[in-house]
């Protein structure tokens, strides 16, 4: 029987790479902490078994209303071993988006970060007749009246104290999983009226993680990623994946806002991000050029005209330069760019997926020659992210790459992007 990449994953990367770190995450005082592949392995066992304890199904659907979590992760890929489905919900939902997703997926399972969304998530179980649990993550006081939540901790006792029959349950279910069972639920907002659900097999995922292994295959099990977007959003879903199928430490930035910091704190190598976050550092780095003395903002622009030539009139298509040019280069890059790149927090930057929004080319043209690789991208929450994106070489200024592997495209009549995968 064929196995889908993300079914026991975690397990399976336990065994590889035990105490390493797997996530990192910070606590209420803002210091990072690491989790082991062994503890995330055990968390994920004792989130199955709790789920399969409380009457979960095969093919169910299971929700999650949070900001980004490890338990998040944790949810998912317990989700993958009972055979049920994951439904992300974006945290700043209101209660007519939640009640809406809920009973459009039939959750009998629902899983909360804090105490904001405990209460509208107790709210929307009135008008959810399919929803029976809710999980509240973050240890808090549960209403007194209320019978049908429980907090993240007694959810995982009981599956730490879950009878053979339940992890054996478990246990069949992960060797009998197959491509073909439903993996996600993604909600994106469609053209017109309620939020639309792509509906992803582990299919899907599978020849994703296979697509992207061929194509970012610059990135291994050394680097360090930041999972800044939304976890419900499928491109930082597809990333993060991806991440843990590699072996990359994933840290959980749990709050878009606090990204300036914690990029700082974690120093990643890698990162997807939007067209927005990129702009932000291009406009704070051209104030800080303009207010440089004369001399400085000469070197700097001198460094700029350098890092151009060589990076992209030869490394973006595969030359290499000149040595008086790599000597030029090399100066500048230890005098201004690592500067740059350790004010970001990127001082050893490998490779900075950005997608969702048209990304100017005076960006994408400025950070390569700083020798920050943005990998600009196209994809849909119904392609399982990415359609294309830049190869390591021979990409175009401007574009949104070429399709990676197994991926077909080519434009309709109308002018419509029709997209072809592997089956």
């Amino acid at each position: 029987m064929e196995t889908n990449i993300l079914t026991g994953l975690i397990a399976r990367q336990a065994s590889r790479y035990g105490e390493r770190a797997a996530l990192s995450a910070p606590d209420n005082e803002g210091k990072w902490h690491d989790i082991s592949w062994n503890r995330l392995s055990d968390d994920v066992d004792k989130a199955s078994a709790a789920m399969a304890a409380l009457g979960i199904c095969e093919a169910d659907n299971i929700a999650t209303f949070s900001a980004n979590r490890p338990e998040n992760i944790v949810t998912d890929y317990a989700c993958f071993n009972n055979r049920a489905a994951s439904v992300s919900i974006y945290a700043t939902s209101s209660l007519e988006q939640l009640i809406y997703i809920l009973n459009d997926a039939g959750c009998p399972l629902l899983f909360v970060g804090n105490t904001t969304q405990y209460k509208i998530a107790r709210q929307a179980m009135q008008m959810c007749p399919n929803l029976r649990r809710i999980i509240v993550i973050k240890p808090i006081d549960i209403d007194t009246d209320d019978d049908s939540s429980m907090l993240w901790s007694d959810f995982m006792e009981l599956g730490a104290n879950a009878s053979s029959e339940i992890r054996n349950l478990v246990k069949s279910r992960i060797s009998s999983a197959t491509p073909d069972d439903i993996a996600t639920l993604v909600y994106t907002s469609g053209t017109t009226g309620e939020p639309k659900g792509a509906i992803l097999p582990h299919s899907n995922y599978d020849a994703a993680m296979e697509s992207h292994l061929r194509r970012i295959d610059m990135v291994s099990d050394k680097d360090v990623s930041m999972a800044f977007l939304p976890l419900c959003h499928i491109f930082e879903k597809g990333w993060t994946y991806f991440c843990l199928v590699k072996g990359i430490k994933v840290a959980v930035n749990r709050d878009p806002q606090d990204i300036q910091s914690t990029i700082q704190q974690v120093r990643p190598t890698c990162m997807c991000s939007v067209p927005r976050f990129w702009e932000k550092v291009y406009t704070a780095v051209q104030e800080k050029i303009s207010s440089m003395n004369p001399a400085m903002r000469m070197l700097v622009r001198s460094a700029l005209r350098v890092g151009r030539r060589r990076n992209i009139d030869y490394a973006r298509i595969g030359k290499k330069a000149p040595w008086w040019l790599e000597t030029r280069y090399r100066f500048f890059d230890a005098k201004v760019f690592s500067l740059l790149r350790s004010a970001i927090g990127i001082d050893n930057g490998n490779i900075f997926p950005t997608a969702g929004a048209p990304v100017s080319s005076k960006i994408v043209e400025f950070f390569h020659s700083c020798g920050i690789n943005i990998v600009v991208g196209y994809g849909l929450s119904e392609t399982t992210a990415t359609v294309s994106c830049f190869p390591e070489t021979g990409w175009e200024i401007g574009s949104v790459g070429t399709p990676i592997p197994f991926v077909e495209i080519k434009i309709g009549d109308e002018n419509e992007v029709l997209v072809k995968g592997r089956w």
